[in-house]
């Protein structure tokens, strides 16, 4: 177990660097768009490429932010609980949104 661990935690590091990477590159797209725009020179599929780079951030960045539960979460009523509770809570909350987002990729 512990080497799957740093095995996950090896390839989410990478990928939140890719994703990193994938930030810059649409700043540098959007911003050059912008600029070249005004001289009347616009990159051609622009607006597909920030399009791709976003989908990028966002997909590279949620695996490691899962890891550190450092992702966006309220707790107003669970940080009441039992550390057990929450733990069991957080289980089937997995389990049901790998339900829910693995069923559409049955098809």
């Amino acid at each position: 177990m512990n080497f799957l661990n740093r095995l996950c935690n090896f390839i989410n590091k990478r990928l939140l660097k890719l994703g990193a990477l994938s930030i810059i590159a649409l700043m540098i797209i959007a911003t050059g768009n912008v600029v070249l725009r005004v001289i009347e020179i616009p990159y051609r599929g622009a607006y597909e490429i920030v399009s791709f780079l976003g989908a990028l951030v966002t997909a590279f960045s949620l695996g490691y932010m899962q890891r550190q539960k450092d992702h966006i979460t309220v707790d107003i009523l669970s940080s009441r609980y039992l550390e057990s509770m929450r733990n069991l809570l957080d289980r089937i909350n997995y389990l049901v949104m790998s339900v829910f987002f693995g069923v559409p990729t049955l098809k």
